[in-house]
């Protein structure tokens, strides 16, 4: 289990969730509070929508370089969906070199209910401030704050008044992708904000995969660099020029900047048992990236597989096998496609680490005690960085943040527009994410709602991968029922084949692509992009497959060319400046 220490940075013994925490910065109220920050309460910010053809596109964050800046940001008619201000106290707002932009009030008033604000918080004296301003009868509902020091985030979001506010985590290279979610997750920031040198598809899918949102820190928006964050699959583009951003995603012909992650609800439910190793394996196999299965507690402390709290549907059993020991629970076989025997989380978790799938965990019971446990097994695994949990209990996902902070969790719960201000209580305060109906899945909720607040949508439950990706509204979680049809279909391009000496605008180019079963795949693009570097090309394609238009990151041809067949497995990252590009190899 990753528990580091360094960079200031340490897990601290996680406080109750949802109790009254009495610290040191619990206090009375700030006076000089006006009417006018007053009328923040409660309000959900109405968030600008751009006019780009992708589906589902990152929003657009800007960080703040002056007060005129502001001004000027929050005035456009392309408005970025949040700023990042720094945050000395109440009466003390900066931009991002420290000059006073204004107070509180003063910045709320530009904000004016159109660009949602951002704080970032370096030093315990600022964070004391917040939590004394926050404490007070004012309670600014949309807002986050920001930090590269964790536990300055987890001391704000532990005082009550501050539960709602997002997190939003910094991190470097020096950290490890595993590291990011664990201490993103124990601090309670739900967004990792990565450096452009970061981001890269995998990277990207590797934290997006385990409910953490990233948002790309673009220095340097020359060349490739912007459409390589866009194409990265990341949910925000953070720049202190945003029109740049919105000039970049509005040249986009359509289509999208990442693909969903397959979730294979209970296995493969049409085909095979639920809740199965043989469903488990299946899934695997047929390109599943997540496997949803449920888990219960036996009388005698064991974990099992099972959705229902009977036997009676899946199993040649009756009774409730909560009320049993694992013995006796296992007297009785699956046998809805044959029969076979009713697995317990060890041989779950045997089967996922022989794969790079991430479990998602359901626990089924209201239950509490299957926390405990479930830590135990968790340990004896090694699963940290291969697994989520989600429930329909809060009391359950508020135990598993007292108990296993380093594992995100997510509320299975109705989260929708009408909803949304509780959502974001709800979220805070069990640090939690949405995994809901997909009833609830529209383009408003996801873009306007969900995306903007750096809040990834999953959803369940479509009828397969296939009829998700068609249904959806551009989301990036789809819990279905039929997750072998992801079989075959492209996750994402990486790499190009052949002899390329210099490449243009329109040129075709054979891509090596990556299948969500982890196959090889070769699909046509067409160079969309170039930047010529010296003798060097940078370039970008977008590509067909399975009805979807995608792209790819920033591809690059060294001096002299590249012959060969280039497989993924022979690129090697290399920083030009500061953009992160792909240098092809020959084989040898």
């Amino acid at each position: 289990m990753v528990n580091k220490t360094s960079k200031k940075i340490k897990i601290l013994p996680v406080l109750a969730v949802g109790a009254l925490v009495v610290t040191s910065s619990i206090f009375g109220g700030v006076g000089g509070i006006s009417a006018l920050a007053q009328t923040q309460n409660n309000n959900i910010v109405d968030t600008y929508q751009s006019q780009s053809s992708l589906v589902n596109e990152p929003t657009v964050v800007a960080e703040v370089t002056s007060a005129a800046h502001l001004e000027e940001l929050c005035s456009a008619e392309e408005r970025p969906s949040n700023v990042i201000l720094q945050y000395d106290n109440y009466e003390n707002i900066c931009d991002s070199s420290g000059n006073k932009i204004g107070t509180m009030e003063e910045v709320m008033a530009i904000l004016n209910n159109k660009v949602l604000p951002i704080f970032s918080i370096e030093s315990s004296t600022s964070a004391y401030n917040f939590i004394s301003y926050m404490s007070t009868e004012v309670k600014i509902l949309d807002i986050a704050v920001t930090s590269s020091d964790a536990t300055i985030i987890k001391d704000i979001k532990s005082d009550i008044s501050c539960r709602h506010v997002r997190g939003i985590l910094r991190i470097d290279e020096t950290y490890e992708l595993a590291e990011a979610v664990q201490i993103a997750n124990v601090n309670a920031a739900t967004i990792v904000i990565m450096p452009q040198s970061m981001a890269t598809i995998n990277n990207v899918r590797y934290l997006q995969a385990r409910f953490k949102t990233v948002w790309v820190d673009l220095k340097d928006t020359s060349g490739l660099n912007i459409q390589n964050a866009i194409n990265s699959g990341a949910y925000g583009v953070i720049s202190t020029t945003p029109a740049d951003i919105y000039s970049t995603l509005n040249s986009y012909e359509g289509g999208y900047t990442r693909t969903p992650f397959n979730v294979a609800h209970r296995g493969l439910p049409k085909t095979h048992n639920e809740n199965s190793i043989s469903g488990t394996i299946a899934a695997i196999e047929g390109g599943a990236t997540h496997v949803e299965l449920d888990v219960f507690l036996s009388t005698d402390n064991q974990l099992f597989l099972m959705h229902d709290d009977t036997l009676d549907r899946t199993s040649n059993g009756t009774g409730n096998p909560s009320k049993m020991t694992l013995a006796q629970i296992q007297q009785y076989k699956l046998d809805l496609f044959g029969e076979e025997k009713i697995p317990t989380l060890d041989e779950a978790f045997e089967v996922i680490k022989e794969s790079e799938v991430v479990l998602v965990l359901e626990l089924k019971t209201s239950d509490t005690n299957i926390i405990e446990p479930l830590r135990a097994k968790i340990e004896e695994y090694d699963m940290w960085d291969q697994m989520v949990v989600i429930s329909f209990y809060l009391p359950q996902l508020e135990k598993m943040y007292e108990v296993i902070p380093e594992i995100p969790t997510a509320n299975l719960n109705t989260a929708s527009k009408s909803t949304f201000a509780d959502v974001i209580d709800w979220m805070g305060k069990y640090n939690t994410g949405i995994n809901t109906s997909n009833g609830n899945d529209t383009a408003e909720f996801n873009e306007k709602y969900l995306r903007d607040r750096g809040i990834i949508g999953w959803y369940y439950t479509y009828d397969t991968y296939e009829k998700g990706v068609t249904d959806a509204s551009g989301i990036i979680g789809l819990t279905n029922n039929g997750a072998a049809t992801a079989l075959g279909k492209v996750m994402y391009a990486d790499s190009f084949v052949g002899d390329l000496t210099e490449v243009a605008v329109g040129q075709t180019v054979t891509l090596n692509a990556t299948t969500y079963e982890g196959a090889e795949k070769q699909v046509e693009g067409t160079v969309i992009a170039v930047e010529q570097n010296g003798a060097n090309y940078s370039f970008i394609c977008k590509y067909e497959d399975n009805g979807l238009t995608l792209y790819t990151q920033a591809l690059t041809i060294e001096k002299g060319g590249c012959a060969g067949s280039i497989s993924a497995s022979t690129f090697v990252l290399t920083a030009l400046g500061a953009s992160l590009v792909l240098i092809c190899k020959k084989h040898n």
